[in-house]
């Protein structure tokens, strides 16, 4: 095989996990979204507010990168309820 396209850091292709479907990958839930949303939010509020001196929106910015840390914290929790609730499910459908 030749070598792989990549853009910048970024390979071209996502690498493949076995076990983990196509869709399982590209889903992302509402939290999850919120989170990177705000992250991002933040953290270009942050640096505009670094760049022109504006204390205020730099905080605001950092306060959104939070707000994101959170939002991706509470999409993890989620993700891993329906973890447990699915394990349970497999586990009594074997006996």
């Amino acid at each position: 095989m030749g070598k792989q396209a990549s853009f910048g850091s970024f390979p071209a292709v996502a690498p493949v996990q076995k076990g983990i479907s196509v869709s399982q990958r590209c889903f992302m839930d509402k939290e999850h979204v919120k989170g990177a949303i705000d992250n991002i939010v933040g953290k270009a509020k942050e640096i505009a507010g670094h760049v022109t001196g504006n204390k205020k929106l730099e905080t605001e910015g950092k306060v959104d990168q939070v707000k994101g840390a959170v939002h991706n914290a509470a999409g993890d929790a989620k993700d891993a309820g329906k973890k447990a609730i699915d394990a349970v499910k497999n586990a009594s459908s074997k006996h």
